[in-house]
């Protein structure tokens, strides 16, 4: 994986402007992806993922995060965004994101039975239904699912929240000159399994 320099810039009437300086690039063809299997299982009813991507290539299924082939977050083969969770699709947008020019900002969350799809600050779809695996001490991986459905693109602020299901505003902001939604600091608490990858070390 490479690193690659490309700055998103955010600022609003609260918030002093703020600068991601890095992403991260994955190359599908390499298989790349992050790994890391949490030590305690705490609740798999209640997290969030936030992370800001850039695509790369279409029209494939590509996995965003999750713990494997059934339960995952992924662009499907038609470019919409999905939930997985038990192997069935529990929530699917209607929209459908072809654009590699841009970043779009995605968040996940689940609440109870609910989760939720958002991007770039709106919600996309919603759905009802549960994990049995996320937030448990298996591997959760960033890019892939297992190993296949390797994303392609770039990902930068990319967060998981263990114990919080929270809103897109936690992430970003609308940018108080140019009205874009733009990436904020994250001022909160992670709980015990979250993390947080700004990739600023490019060594």
């Amino acid at each position: 994986m490479v690193f690659q320099n490309n700055i998103l810039a955010g600022s609003g009437a609260n918030q002093a402007a703020f600068q991601v300086a890095r992403s991260l690039r994955f190359n599908s063809a390499d298989s790349a992806n992050l790994s890391r299997t949490f030590g305690t299982a705490t609740t798999q009813n209640t997290y969030t993922f936030s992370c800001w991507l850039k695509r790369c290539k279409m029209s494939s299924i590509q996995s965003i995060f999750g713990t494997g082939a059934n339960d995952r977050l992924r662009f499907d083969a038609d470019n919409k965004l999905t939930v997985a969770l038990g192997g069935s699709a529990i929530a699917t947008s209607t929209a459908l994101f072809r654009d590699c020019t841009s970043w779009y900002h995605i968040v996940y969350t689940q609440s109870g039975t609910s989760v939720t799809i958002y991007v770039n600050g709106t919600s996309v779809a919603t759905g009802t239904g549960t994990s049995s695996v996320i937030n448990t001490a298996v591997a959760h991986r960033i890019g892939a699912a297992t190993t296949a459905e390797y994303f392609d693109g770039y990902m930068c602020e990319v967060y998981f929240i263990d114990g919080q299901a929270l809103t897109p505003s936690n992430f970003a902001q609308t940018n108080g000159t140019t009205g874009v939604w733009s990436p904020k600091k994250y001022g909160g608490t992670y709980g015990a399994n979250g993390v947080y990858l700004s990739f600023a070390d490019n060594t």
